[in-house]
């Protein structure tokens, strides 16, 4: 008996449209995680000391939590 063969190699070009594709989809994460980013500091700006401590938050910790919400991943 003679053995299927199961596996075949991509069709051309087919890796390079995945690559294409992830890099968009990448790209699209990023710039939404970016704007996402921008509206989260400005939601923490507006409230006042009072409302941050109520959350447990201090005026110091806007940055950190900025930079956690617009990390590109």
């Amino acid at each position: 008996m003679s053995a299927l063969q199961t596996s075949r190699p991509a069709p051309f070009g087919a890796i390079t449209a995945y690559h294409v594709i992830n890099g968009l989809e990448r790209l699209v994460h990023g710039v939404r995680a970016h704007f996402a980013a921008i509206e989260t500091r400005r939601q923490l700006e507006r409230l006042t000391d009072t409302q941050l401590n109520d959350i447990g938050v201090t005026r110091y910790d806007i940055e950190a939590i900025v930079a956690r919400t617009g990390r590109w991943s």
